[in-house]
């Protein structure tokens, strides 16, 4: 609308822009509906030109609709990952992150997303689907083809998510070859969870620094302040989560599986990324994951050849990661000083 009044010196009005958009939508995507039917089309197209890359659209199991004039299954979901998000995980801490996030375009559904992190703590997104809702049918089948794509026969990983009932079922699924998942709950939603019994912020501070704890003496102690001081509803949640806390307190971590990561904050900050786009035909977000993947890949590729080579604002020729390499020089530095250090009687 401001565009044409700046343009043309009209003003048009809201409805006829809107069907103007609508218009433009369905000549860069086909309509809606035929956007659905394109979408097998348009991801065998990519895996052709992309070896490696694994994509799965399947119609649902029940339900049916007239379409010219026959009776034909209707879409189901579909699953994609592309080969250099397979390969860029095998260099990753053994840690993902799973979320869904709702379309908002004419046919509601949501998008589901995997996403890891490397040594730099860059994200690596590593898996996509579009399913009705989610449910356990669509979390089972999505999380499967992660393990078995994705994921491999070869590694334990941690999945950390919210605590949402079709993902808590998912990871306690057995696949024949395949080794089981760890589950890491995202603290941050579990505090929210708390907040919700008690309407307390305070004590869900406490609640946080609790899961943040690195030892189990902190813990405790920062756990009596929460329970002495809770409501009903408060130690009601409390006493329902406390067997499983090694799912949510650092401090109970023991095999170190999350690698200190306490929230699925990288999977959020993937889904902002895509938040524009969830308004657009199915097609079109397929389209918009490879275009920003393929430049995403690209620019980081590039950033770590240089830090490789020695061409960055360091002029330095890194090994590792420069968080990871800094950290090194830190106790490399930390323990020279210690050596050198008088004892102390």
């Amino acid at each position: 609308m401001e565009m044409v009044k700046e343009v043309f010196g009209y003003k048009v009005k809201y409805g006829k822009a809107w069907k103007a958009k609508q218009a433009a939508f369905e000549i860069l995507y086909g309509g809606w509906e035929e956007s659905y039917n394109r979408l097998a089309m348009v991801l065998k197209a990519m895996a052709a030109e992309n070896p490696g890359m694994y994509y799965m659209v399947e119609p649902h199991r029940v339900r049916t609709r007239i379409y010219n004039d026959a009776i034909v299954r209707i879409f189901g979901h579909a699953f994609w990952t592309f080969e250099p998000c397979i390969r860029a995980f095998k260099h990753c801490r053994l840690v993902m992150s799973v979320d869904g996030t709702f379309l908002t375009g004419q046919f509601k559904g949501t998008l589901l997303i995997a996403v890891a992190n490397d040594g730099g703590d860059k994200l690596v997104p590593l898996a996509f689907a579009l399913v009705s809702a989610e449910n356990n049918d669509n979390w089972e089948w999505f999380l499967s083809l992660v393990r078995t794509k994705v994921i491999g026969p070869e590694r334990e990983v941690c999945i950390i998510s919210d605590r949402h009932l079709g993902i808590l079922n998912a990871v306690e699924i057995d696949i024949l070859g395949h080794p089981r998942v760890h589950h890491g709950w995202c603290m941050r939603h579990f505090v929210s969870n708390f907040y919700r019994a008690c309407r307390d912020k305070e004590l869900s501070d406490v609640l946080h620094d609790c899961c943040l704890a690195f030892t189990t003496r902190h813990f405790e102690k920062l756990w009596d302040k929460v329970y002495a001081k809770a409501n009903y509803g408060g130690k009601d949640f409390l006493n329902r989560n406390l067997a499983d806390k090694g799912k949510w307190a650092r401090a109970f971590d023991n095999d170190g599986v999350r690698y200190g990561d306490m929230t699925n904050n990288m999977v959020e900050c993937f889904n902002m990324v895509l938040k524009g786009v969830r308004a657009l035909p199915v097609t079109a977000i397929v389209e918009y994951t490879f275009q920003k993947l393929n430049v995403y890949f690209q620019k980081y590729s590039e950033e770590t050849s240089n830090l490789m080579s020695g061409k960055n604002k360091a002029k330095k020729m890194y090994k590792y990661p420069p968080k990871v390499d800094d950290w090194m020089e830190y106790q490399a530095r930390r323990r020279i000083h210690t050596k050198s250090s008088p004892l102390i009687t």
